[in-house]
């Protein structure tokens, strides 16, 4: 395809993000342990290190030492396992095709003006959907076992870890694409090198990756101006806008 038939494919995808990004607000589980409540029971379940984190999701079957409260934890699961099943589903067949469609998109819009940069992203953004998907699997046979010391739990850390690092390093060949652009496309593409750092510094501290993935969302960002951009208007096959 043209550079801005792939401009406006990912400009299509993007609006998908954007309105499961919308409904995902609205979908936020109660969690059944003594989990933080800053803390999104989705992001503290794909970071769950251990059987205590688990715990803190899913409530401890310890705990319920009574009738009483055996009974509600079980009323509770029933609530909150199917619900995070759910946000898993949907994940892996809407808004992880949607993503990456969105990203692979803006690359290969970019591929005529920067052909290595837009191969090294569209590799990266690939690597990133297919962990993304095991990641998904670990979390439908987790939700039911609740075993840390299964295979599901222990492929986690290193599924979780490829997806964001992938998606952390697709933000440097944006970058790159960006910083030949005009000002406005340069500061996107400065904007856009703090998605690795922080994708990071979130993998080492878990709890904080609801407050530092942003940055992920930032370089997205600009990705998205870029096909917006290029959909309407290209000086000529795969050029970049030079606002």
């Amino acid at each position: 395809m043209s550079a801005r038939r792939w401009a406006r494919v990912s400009l299509g995808a993007a609006g998908v993000v954007i309105a499961l990004t919308v409904v995902s607000t609205f979908m936020r589980p109660v969690p059944c342990g003594d989990l933080d409540r800053h803390y999104p029971p989705i992001i503290a379940f794909e970071l769950a290190r251990s059987g205590a984190d688990l715990d803190a999701i899913f409530g401890s079957d310890e705990a319920a030492r009574t009738d009483a409260t055996t009974e509600a934890l079980a009323r509770c699961r029933g609530v909150l396992v199917p619900a995070m099943d759910q946000i898993q589903w949907a994940d892996l067949f809407l808004f992880m095709p949607a993503y990456g469609l969105f990203l692979i998109g803006f690359f290969a819009s970019a591929r005529v003006h920067s052909p290595r940069a837009s191969s090294l992203g569209i590799g990266l953004v690939v690597v990133a959907v297919v962990f993304d998907g095991f990641e998904d699997a670990s979390l439908l046979v987790l939700s039911h076992t609740r075993d840390a010391s299964s295979l599901a739990a222990g492929a986690l850390p290193f599924t979780t870890g490829v997806k964001w690092l992938s998606l952390g390093l697709a933000a440097l060949p944006e970058a790159v694409i960006l910083a030949a652009g005009g000002r406005l496309s340069k500061l996107g593409a400065a904007m856009s090198t703090l998605a690795l750092p922080c994708v990071i510094a979130a993998l080492l501290a878990p709890a904080t990756l609801d407050r530092l993935a942003p940055a992920v969302a930032v370089a997205w960002i600009h990705c998205l101006v870029a096909v917006a951009v290029w959909s309407r208007t290209t000086p000529e096959e795969g050029a970049l806008p030079r606002a």
